[in-house]
């Protein structure tokens, strides 16, 4: 159950992508595969592209939507959930590299 708790953060960040993503704009995001690499440790990823017809203000919030969900289920989930959520949040932008979520926060 543990496994499962710190794994999850990861999948209920790209549904929130995915769900944002098709509220906005009634596209479906097409998830590939990708590795990340945290000093020398390769992370595996999965990378989406914006859909064509989002707008910036868009793009904003689909950008937002996966960190946004994620964190805000540390407070109904056991702890191993919460452990994982803030480890993802805190060490992504040492792997994420050009494809991170961060770069359309502000």
């Amino acid at each position: 159950m543990e496994l499962l708790l710190v794994l999850l953060p990861v999948f209920v960040h790209e549904l929130g992508h995915y769900l944002m993503a098709f509220a906005l704009t009634g596209a479906a995001l097409p998830f590939r595969f990708a590795k990340g690499n945290l000093c020398g440790v390769p992370v595996p990823r999965w990378i989406w592209n914006y859909p064509d017809n989002a707008s910036d203000k868009q793009k904003k919030l689909i950008a937002q939507a996966g960190f946004g969900l994620e964190l805000a289920l540390v407070w109904f989930l056991a702890w191993p959930y919460a452990v994982a959520a803030l480890a993802h949040f805190l060490l992504y932008p040492w792997y994420a590299g050009e494809e991170t979520d961060f770069k359309h926060f502000l």
